[in-house]
């Protein structure tokens, strides 16, 4: 109608400012949509131990000997491991160094050719520096010395681990997993004579470890794998029924019946069961996606 105004009296130098703001908004939208997809800062996993870590090295090396029938697969179990168990979840491939039978610092005498933990971490070297910053390694060692020979001293045992950890962070790790040991003490087969004894080395060994974290972590993520406490939780709320005895007989024969896997804790005298190691694997992935919360989780184990 002759006379009306439009609301809003706007003149052109309004419009140039608001048609420049859309300009701007585009701009910053088309450039968002075509950066790099984000990648978390870890990217693999790299794992050190003994049998709660093989997945098959000492099975290849013994040209399928050993571990026999009935573990699976070459596994010091009855199904796949913790490390197994939360590669695909934190969507990290896997490396594994780890040998069933290894001992702390010296050569196994059960299979020829087996390294020691500390002979594992020699194996790094030639493993590119820049494959190794962005890699989060883990050293698990479950202390089967000490359940073979009770008289083994941990402070030699944890004396050669900090020169192996002074070497890892050396050579370029920047994100590394320290593992306590388990009660041995709790393990099956152990005589009461033992168990004090038992008790004391893993006291004193988990004390120098808790020790390791604090100083190392000073000028890298170095965290904290409480192995102890997952083990001592599951033997106390009664997740598993028998706590006491393992799944597998010392002498196993084709006629055994083998055991329920969820009851059991334990799948031999000194290894975990596959429903243990899915406890393992839960903590595991606990710790990683606190201590590194930018970590990829597709899903619990």
């Amino acid at each position: 109608m002759a006379g009306e105004r439009w609301p809003f009296p706007w003149n052109m130098r309004h419009i140039i400012r608001f048609l420049g703001s859309i300009g701007i908004a585009l701009y910053l939208i088309s450039s968002c949509s075509n950066a790099a997809p984000y990648e978390p800062f870890l990217r693999s996993l790299i794992v050190f131990g003994d049998g709660y870590s093989d997945i098959g090295n000492t099975f290849a090396l013994t040209n399928a000997r050993h571990p026999p029938a009935p573990h699976f697969r070459g596994r010091f179990s009855n199904g796949q491991i913790w490390s197994e168990l939360v590669s695909p979840s934190l969507n990290l491939p896997l490396y594994t160094y780890a040998y069933g039978g290894s001992k702390a610092i010296q050569p196994s005498l059960v299979a020829s050719g087996i390294p020691s933990v500390t002979q594992q971490v020699d194996e790094l070297a030639s493993v590119p520096v820049d494959k190794i910053k962005r890699a989060l390694v883990v050293f698990f060692y479950a202390g089967g010395e000490f359940l073979e020979d009770a008289s083994t001293d941990p402070n030699e045992i944890l004396h050669a681990f900090h020169q192996s950890i002074r070497q890892l962070l050396q050579k370029g790790v920047r994100n590394l997993v320290l593992t306590t040991l388990p009660p041995l003490e709790q393990f099956p087969g152990v005589q009461l004579d033992r168990a004090e004894r038992l008790r004391s080395i893993v006291y004193a060994y988990n004390k120098g470890i808790h020790s390791m974290v604090r100083v190392f972590s000073r000028n890298r993520d170095v965290v904290l794998w409480d192995i102890h406490g997952t083990f001592s939780t599951a033997i106390r709320n009664g997740t598993f029924n028998t706590i006491d005895r393992s799944c597998l007989p010392d002498s196993f024969s084709r006629s055994h019946q083998l055991c329920a896997n969820r009851n059991y804790i334990f799948w031999d005298a000194h290894h975990a069961t596959h429903e243990m190691h899915r406890l393992l694997a839960r903590s595991f992935i606990g710790v990683v996606t606190s201590s590194w919360p930018d970590t990829e989780f597709l899903g619990h184990a």
